[in-house]
């Protein structure tokens, strides 16, 4: 079975520099943006935020909530509850590429695909009560279109490499 680099795509030359650089702002920096949205106006109920107390994190949050929080009423909800997830999504689309990307086509396509479902699965799963949360049709279609510009961003990244060589 051929792997990603021997059809042709290049992936296997890619400059180190390109590739480091790719991979954080496609697949880490969004988690990140993702997580600081989540941490500074979500609704401290939430596990996560269980998780910081346990940790004895919860304390170093405070102040950035605290110093937010005039912030909230020009934040659209969208923002707040959709964006997170959506950037997330995008990451691990990203990621799951990345770390598949010298495997057999196979195996990359069944990553990718679990990689491109999962996010609207819960979401659906929460629409039929199987999954804790709120189904909403704006989070579904967010899931969608961040894993459909992450897909199109490892292609992107896979031409490139395959036309110029790098």
């Amino acid at each position: 079975m051929a792997t990603l680099s021997e059809a042709g795509s290049g992936l296997g030359a890619l400059s180190v520099k390109v590739t480091r650089r790719w991979v954080f702002w496609h697949g880490v920096f969004p988690v990140w943006i993702g997580g600081i949205i989540y941490l500074i106006f979500r609704s401290k109920g939430l596990v996560m935020f269980r998780w910081l107390e346990w940790a004895g994190l919860d304390a170093l949050l405070e102040p950035l909530r605290r110093g937010s929080a005039p912030l909230r009423p020009w934040v659209p909800d969208f923002v707040v509850f959709t964006m997170p997830h959506c950037l997330w999504s995008y990451a691990l689309t990203v990621n799951v590429w990345w770390i598949w990307r010298e495997a057999p086509r196979q195996a990359l396509l069944f990553s990718v695909i679990v990689g491109l479902t999962s996010g609207p699965l819960v979401e659906l799963g929460q629409g039929l009560g199987w999954v804790p949360g709120t189904f909403d049709w704006m989070d579904l279609a967010g899931y969608i279109v961040a894993v459909a510009a992450a897909s199109m961003s490892a292609f992107a990244l896979i031409r490139r490499v395959s036309l110029c060589g790098l």
